[in-house]
């Protein structure tokens, strides 16, 4: 995706966190993810305290982080009309 690879250039990173309903049936549904959808940058698997730091209360969720570890922007739920709000979210923390 060119959005990550600017994104990169700028020493940002895309990281996914899956959510699980269990280890087992986490790890098959990630790998079923990743594969179906072409994710490209590292998923890693979720648990409930990671979940509540990052205040999901559904899924997909998508948390922008600053370095200093605070949430600049959350957003619960996808479709593409929703990427350039979070694209723009992004440039304007990267400014």
């Amino acid at each position: 995706m060119k959005f990550q690879d600017a994104l990169r250039e700028k020493g940002l990173a895309v990281v996914g966190i899956h959510s699980a309903v269990s280890d087992e049936l986490g790890l098959n549904a990630l790998g079923s993810s990743v594969a179906e959808f072409g994710i490209q940058f590292p998923v890693l698997l979720s648990d409930k305290a990671t979940e509540e730091a990052y205040g999901v209360t559904g899924i997909p969720t998508r948390v922008l982080v600053d370095r200093q570890g605070r949430v600049l922007f959350r957003e619960v739920g996808f479709s593409k009309e929703m990427a350039p709000e979070l694209e723009r979210r992004i440039r304007e923390a990267t400014k």
